[in-house]
């Protein structure tokens, strides 16, 4: 622990996991703003949608949904199986081990946080909309529900994946990064 690669591979490791996160709830976010344009978009051309009396274009909104997530899901990806050839390249041995030691405390971390925060406002709006008698729940719950089924359903179930992403590109691929650095001092 007193190697500074290995203090620099656990910033490095903390961070990594911090811009995924950000990255994700952008993605998330601006997913949902582009499913609820489309959505408005089926409804004012055709009104009968609200009254029941016509069915919206579900095929439209899913393909929409589809083609956002294949095309913007790559960049943490991609930042997820570039950043242990980085990083090994880079800080060698030592810088790794921080790393991944890192990125697998503060990924677990993230999801557990993540898990239970969205549980809990989840619950506390259905709580308060069961208590209320099927009332309406207040705006700040309805907000807090929303947020909790974002952190728990979408971005707590990728990081986890990413996360062994890393460490399986980290263990299998490190002999290829050994090398390479070595040919390159020679």
């Amino acid at each position: 622990l007193l190697n500074p690669y290995t203090i620099a591979g656990f910033l490095g490791g903390f961070m990594l996991f911090s811009v995924i996160t950000g990255i994700i709830f952008i993605i998330v976010s601006n997913g949902a703003t582009l499913l609820i344009r489309e959505a408005r978009n089926q409804i004012t051309q055709d009104e009968l949608i609200m009254d029941g009396e016509s069915l919206p274009n579900y095929q439209s909104i899913i393909v929409t949904a589809a083609k956002y997530s294949q095309k913007w899901m790559l960049l943490p990806v991609v930042f997820t199986c570039f950043a242990p050839f980085l990083v090994g390249s880079t800080l060698g041995v030592a810088g790794t081990i921080g790393f991944l030691m890192a990125s697998l405390f503060f990924s677990f971390c993230i999801v557990t946080i993540f898990l239970i925060t969205g549980v809990v406002l989840e619950s506390a709006k259905n709580r308060y909309e069961a208590h209320e008698n099927g009332s309406i729940a207040n705006p700040a719950l309805v907000l807090a529900g929303n947020f909790g089924h974002v952190l728990k359903d979408a971005v707590a179930p990728i990081i986890m994946p990413l996360m062994k992403i890393t460490m399986l590109i980290s263990i299998v691929f490190w002999p290829l990064v050994l090398v390479m650095k070595t040919l390159l001092r020679i």
